[in-house]
């Protein structure tokens, strides 16, 4: 069935069979009908509908932009390769919000700008954020399905007021069945340490994750891949050692991977269509970055290096180099990028893959200061 319908032919349907026609569209092209009227703007909202879809999926992910509060009716979807943009309302998420005052930055100098959003992560269809309440100095994490706006409000984590959220890591076990781990950064005595915690919906509850007694330090970074939880640990100044978290017996185990490093570099872990990377970077000098890009065979617990390259950066990048860059996945490549300022991305369909400036303005304005994730739509995805 083609989108491209007469108008006549639209009109003369009954609206039973209209609505059969619509359930069996890609939902690329569903979407782009919502516009039509308000009944089939609705449509994504009934339940009904959306058991009835053929293809509740979305053939390819997507960038998605964040805005802040008071602009989340106009949040963009873009597609890099394609190079489309849409746009999705997110404001469906301030009614959740409106029991809170959220902190909100007003520094226009400061790269990660005026938005209240500390993370977002996604999986399967659902998407997770982190809003950062004033009163209470609090992080609120919300997990919701951008399509059919079902929402859910995790509980405050420990209830109390300790930390501020660093990281968030969503995965979604199967129909209404999601974890959450969170990264959460504060002060304990006369020092500051990191606490991961993780939520599971079937118990909706928040637990603490132990200490990985190997290393008396924080880990560096932690991402799901395939279903599974690791984490980078700095051992010495030149190794990062990848730890996997088992949830059965609720302990640390060692994967034998080790990933080199260089001193005074940052390391993050990526997740790119279902292969696990250790992205590094350091400030080389004021207009380059070293960028180190290594990927992890969990099988054989190789690394193989993929990338060792230079990236050169555009002027009013330079200023933001040492903590406002970030990496995310999406399809067959990686995204360096900042909220708004450049991009960067390594495509590995390539023959020769290489970082190459990618254009964020489609996305938003330099002052728009947009949280961005890669995101599935899925109308199925059961938020509980």
């Amino acid at each position: 069935m083609t989108e491209e319908l007469e108008e006549s032919l639209w009109s003369r349907m009954p609206a039973d069979i209209r609505e059969l026609v619509l359930q069996r569209l890609p939902l690329e092209v569903l979407y782009r009908f919502r516009a039509v009227c308000k009944h089939w703007r609705a449509l994504p909202l009934s339940p009904e509908f959306c058991r009835s879809v053929t293809h509740p999926q979305s053939k390819h992910s997507y960038l998605l932009g964040i805005q802040p509060i008071g602009l989340l009716q106009t949040c963009p979807i873009y597609n890099p390769i394609a190079k489309s943009l849409s746009w999705i309302d997110l404001g469906f998420l301030e009614s959740r919000f409106e029991r809170f005052t959220f902190e909100r930055w007003v520094n226009d100098d400061d790269p990660w700008g005026s938005s209240e959003f500390r993370g977002a992560s996604s999986d399967g269809g659902l998407l997770c954020v982190c809003v950062r309440i004033h009163e209470s100095e609090q992080d609120a994490i919300f997990v919701c399905n951008p399509l059919t706006r079902a929402c859910n409000l995790l509980p405050l984590i420990e209830g109390n007021t300790w930390g501020m959220c660093l990281g968030l890591s969503i995965r979604v076990e199967n129909y209404g069945h999601y974890r959450v781990f969170a990264t959460k950064h504060g002060k304990v005595g006369n020092k500051f340490e990191q606490r991961l915690y993780t939520y599971d919906s079937v118990s909706a509850s928040w637990k603490v994750v132990p200490k990985c007694t190997r290393f008396p330090h924080d880990s560096i970074s932690g991402a799901f891949c395939k279903g599974i939880y690791y984490a980078l640990y700095l051992e010495g100044s030149h190794e990062l050692v990848l730890m996997s978290y088992d949830t059965d017996h609720d302990a640390w185990v060692d994967t034998g991977v080790v990933v080199p490093c260089t001193s005074n570099s940052r390391a993050k872990l990526v997740v790119s269509n279902d292969r696990l990377f250790c992205v590094s970077y350091f400030h080389q000098n004021e207009h380059n970055l070293y960028v180190t890009i290594s990927e992890v065979n969990l099988h054989t617990t190789m690394v193989l290096g993929i990338s060792v390259s230079e990236i050169e950066l555009p002027d009013q990048s330079q200023l933001f180099v040492h903590s406002n860059w970030d990496v995310l996945g999406y399809r067959n490549s990686l995204i360096f990028h900042t909220r708004s300022v450049a991009a960067f991305v390594f495509d590995f369909t390539t023959d020769l893959p290489e970082w190459r400036p990618m254009n964020l303005e489609p996305l938003g304005n330099s002052r728009s200061h947009i949280l961005l994730v890669a995101l599935t739509f899925d109308l199925r995805a059961a938020v509980e």
